[in-house]
């Protein structure tokens, strides 16, 4: 009998709050793009299942490697280390990157290292923290 297969759901919860973040974007004429590692393209799938999505969503960059990161343009001496200040310089640098080949206005970036070894667990408080980030964002232009 083969292995189950973990697959992380979308909550529907999490696609009406990114059309409410949406809803403020537009309103600050505002574009969003993504640069992600650990949630593997999970903010973006929430973001790209929102109303509004195709005027203000750029779309999103998966980082899932240390190859690709480099290959993105993140340094790889970024990449090598794992201290709390290295992993913020390197979502800086893969925000930047981002933002540059979206020409989005705003760009959310998240690497992070956390306790628990489950994988779906990992994607789902990261991708809270991204969209929380989001709506921090949002509210500072409306």
């Amino acid at each position: 009998m083969p292995e189950e297969i973990e697959v992380t759901q979308i909550d529907p919860a999490l696609v009406k709050r990114a059309t409410r973040l949406f809803q403020r974007f537009g309103k600050a004429k505002l574009t969003l793009a993504t640069a992600e590692s650990c949630t593997g393209g999970l903010i973006a799938a929430i973001l790209s299942d929102a109303p509004g999505a195709g005027d203000l969503f750029h779309g999103g960059f998966v980082l899932y490697t240390k190859r690709h990161k480099v290959a993105f343009g993140i340094p790889k001496k970024l990449i090598d280390k794992k201290r709390h200040r290295q992993r913020e310089d390197r979502a800086r640098a893969g925000r930047n990157r981002a933002e540059a080949m979206s020409r989005g206005h705003e760009t959310l970036a998240l690497t992070r290292r956390f306790k628990s070894q489950d994988r779906g667990e990992i994607r789902c408080h990261a991708t809270e923290l991204a969209l929380k980030l989001a709506e921090k964002i949002a509210r500072g232009y409306t």
